[in-house]
């Protein structure tokens, strides 16, 4: 299994989570026509941001419908990691609330940040490679 993301995307989701280094930032990715195309960033409400994201409800609706308007589906949930690696943890894992969508999980936890993807089928989270498509 394999992600196709624009370099501007996966750009986007890295320097928002630049942006708060030292808290989960979060966003949705909308797709259409096969493609992921868009990066809508969600406002972080958890009472404990360091940590854990909950998306605000009202800016998540927000997202979803200028999903709409675009044409697009959510295909993507992403959030940062400050301070453990890009992979779901035991929150992520017992929080996940959307199947059938990709996991894009940042870590900020070595020099050099990195962005994976795990596609949640429900039940398991599932490893997939990203391929970043400079056109």
């Amino acid at each position: 299994m394999k992600v196709v993301l624009t370099a501007d995307l996966y750009h986007q989701m890295l320097d928002h989570a630049l942006s708060q280094p030292y808290l989960e930032v979060c966003g949705l990715l909308g797709e259409s026509e096969g493609r992921i195309k868009s990066y809508y960033p969600v406002d972080n409400i958890s009472e404990r941001q360091e940590r854990a994201f909950l998306m605000d409800p009202a800016d998540q609706l927000r997202a979803l419908r200028c999903m709409c308007d675009n044409g697009e589906i959510m295909t993507g949930i992403f959030h940062s990691h400050p301070n453990t690696p890009a992979r779901p943890s035991a929150r992520d894992r017992r929080e996940a609330q959307y199947a059938h969508v990709y996991y894009f999980i940042a870590s900020l936890q070595q020099t050099t940040p990195e962005i994976k993807t795990f596609y949640f089928d429900g039940n398991e989270f599932q490893d997939v490679s990203i391929s970043i498509d400079q056109g």
